[in-house]
């Protein structure tokens, strides 16, 4: 991702013609806003991500679930949350599912774009969402390759 992001900043900038002769023309109004930007942006994605964890752990942890082994494991330990339901285990093991594969269509856009623009940039070529794909054939490429599966 963070190739995307550079990437995205300096085509962001060279729009707003913030760079001269190459290097970024930034004042220390701007530059302080990155640096809040980025402060607030780690501080939240860190408090979400132990949130994760911790609700994670304390919900296979009081289903007695203490080593979790396959994906149908953790979605077993689900069904306490949604017991009174009719049905319990269907609904447990279908949010579990859709949490999965909600991840997935966030990741896998994310992981193409990012070794789209890594790969672009190692061998030089055109690079950019905003182009059209017969201007940088080589990046729209990568970027459509189906991932790989092990």
């Amino acid at each position: 991702m963070f190739f995307w992001e550079a990437s995205q900043e300096v085509e962001e900038d060279k729009k707003r013609h913030l760079l001269t002769a190459g290097k970024p023309n930034v004042g220390w109004i701007s530059v302080h806003r990155m640096r809040l930007d980025n402060t607030f942006g780690m501080i939240f994605s860190e408090f979400a991500t132990w949130s994760i964890i911790v609700v994670g752990a304390t919900v296979l942890h009081n289903s007695g679930v203490h080593d979790v082994k396959t994906a149908a494991d953790a979605a077993k330990a689900l069904e306490p949350l949604v017991h009174s339901f009719p049905h319990a285990g269907f609904l447990s093991k279908l949010i579990f599912s859709i949490g999965i594969i909600g991840l997935g269509l966030l990741a896998v856009p994310v992981l193409s774009g990012s070794a789209a623009y890594s790969v672009a940039e190692a061998f030089n070529w055109q690079a950019s969402l905003n182009l059209k794909p017969n201007k940088a054939k080589g990046f729209y490429a990568i970027m459509l390759q189906p991932p790989l599966l092990g």
